[in-house]
């Protein structure tokens, strides 16, 4: 019995599907296709053949490959090999800084010279259009530079080869380094987004692959802005603040915390006393043009009010302000009346800060002290300077009393002093669980000495 199949588009069917007669994919599927391209349009077409482009960097070690889509005009294929990454575009190897070729060498160790080529010893470079000695064309040779306008050719012997007559090229491949021997380049992970790469591979950081121009491509370390960090700290006892809100800064503890190896990591400091800032609130009456106010763990300045002409009156409106950048009202700013009075409904409110900072750090001078970036704005109750031990005092138990008056003290308030064993900070209250912060963390809130509330410190 003969039909007639109006469409392949639904490809090879799975054998366990064979038999699904009743299925509408039945009719326009296939049992077998082999060497054979379906079309959405419902035909075929044969698959086409391959074609050598050229060889590996190492033809002994294995080599993966991945596309690197940009767009529909600029399409890589990645040569991923042993420590290296090269880029084909349709068909070739992508190279820069091409050179005209005036002379090859026969010998064991050819020389090639070219103009004030501009190359470096350890650079690929691929040969092209060469007369006579024919048979160095269409292939990569690491180079050794032995003069502005020479270089010698590793891994080929042209004393069997014809003579050098004229022409040909000199052209830099373009290659990036990278930390992945070919062991570890099954395991890689990517994904791409627009003209960046990242890749992942358990045994080394993250790593974006950039592409920088339409023949250069850069290699970097993923910045991580927002994290992971460790265990967020929950003992007041150790204190952590900082020289300043935002550019480089001074960060200082009084715990030893830091080591050369922290460089490049980054710290979360995050505000333990409130009580400077204000909640927002809705309906607020006439609040001052720059008065800051707290909402959604964020801190905003009011950089507008409506204008009062008495005896009338503004509002803040509904909108509670979220935004993490610029500025916005949280409400209409129309005129409303309560009866005896118009009044105004909103007021604009401008972001300032995060109830957090990150820095980064840059560099460590000791144990206590590190110069680090600020990647958030720090908030202003975190500046200042750990602070260090002060006055001192020694108390002898007598088994009966359990509240000592401190010699010299001025102010009942526990969260104005720190206490010190043996010179090592300790947390005043030894029943405390540890408080603010995200999942039970949080830092001290300690101001002796007259210094700002400090941030925490990351255990």
């Amino acid at each position: 019995m003969e039909f007639t199949q109006p469409s392949m588009s639904r490809g090879e069917l799975a054998p366990g599907l064979r038999g699904r007669v009743d299925t509408v994919a039945y009719s326009i599927a296939l049992q077998l296709c082999r060497n054979v391209y379906t079309k959405p349009t419902g035909g075929a077409a044969s698959r086409p053949g391959r074609r050598f482009r050229g060889r590996a960097k190492y033809g002994d070690r294995y080599t993966r490959l991945i596309d690197f889509v940009y767009s529909t005009e600029a399409k890589y294929l990645i040569e991923a090999g042993d420590l290296y990454f090269r880029f084909w575009v349709n068909g070739a190897l992508l190279t820069n800084a091409t050179k005209t070729i005036t002379g090859i060498t026969n010998g064991a160790t050819p020389t090639v010279t070219a103009v004030a080529h501009g190359y470096i010893t350890g650079d690929h470079v691929l040969i092209t259009g060469v007369r006579g000695m024919t048979r160095i064309n269409d292939r990569t040779f690491q180079i050794t530079v032995t003069g502005t306008d020479t270089f010698t050719l590793a891994g080929v012997n042209t004393t069997g080869y014809a003579a050098y007559t004229g022409g040909g090229a000199a052209s830099r491949v373009v290659e990036v380094t990278t930390p992945y021997s070919a062991a570890m380049l099954r395991d890689v992970r990517y994904t791409q987004s627009a003209d960046v790469l990242f890749l992942v591979h358990g045994a080394v950081p993250i790593k974006e692959l950039r592409r920088l121009t339409a023949s250069s491509f850069e290699l970097r370390n993923f910045g991580f802005r927002r994290g992971p960090f460790r265990s967020f700290n929950t003992d007041e006892a150790r204190i952590m603040a900082v020289s300043g809100t935002q550019g480089v800064v001074t960060v200082t503890t009084n715990v030893d915390t830091f080591d050369p190896a922290m460089v490049g990591g980054l710290i979360y400091l995050e505000e333990k006393e409130l009580r400077g800032v204000k909640p927002w609130a809705s309906a607020e009456k006439n609040v001052p043009l720059g008065a800051l106010r707290r909402s959604d763990q964020k801190v905003f300045r009011a950089s507008e009010v409506p204008v009062v002409v008495s005896p009338a009156y503004y509002i803040t409106g509904s909108s509670r302000p979220t935004h993490s950048s610029g500025r916005a009202y949280d409400g209409p700013q129309d005129i409303k009346n309560d009866g005896v009075n118009n009044y105004t409904v909103g007021v604009e409110w401008e972001f300032v800060h995060n109830t957090f900072g990150i820095v980064q750090i840059t560099a460590v001078t000791d144990a206590k002290t590190a110069t680090a970036t600020v990647i958030e704005r720090v908030p202003d109750s975190i500046v200042g300077t750990a602070p260090s031990p002060g006055n001192t005092w020694t108390f002898s138990g007598d088994g009966v009393d359990t509240t000592f008056a401190i010699t010299g003290s001025v102010s009942n308030n526990a969260n104005d002093y720190t206490v010190t064993i043996d010179g090592v900070p300790t947390q005043s209250n030894p029943y405390y669980p540890g408080g603010g912060g995200v999942d039970g963390g949080g830092g001290g809130n300690v101001r002796p000495g007259g210094d700002s509330s400090p941030g925490q410190i990351p255990q």
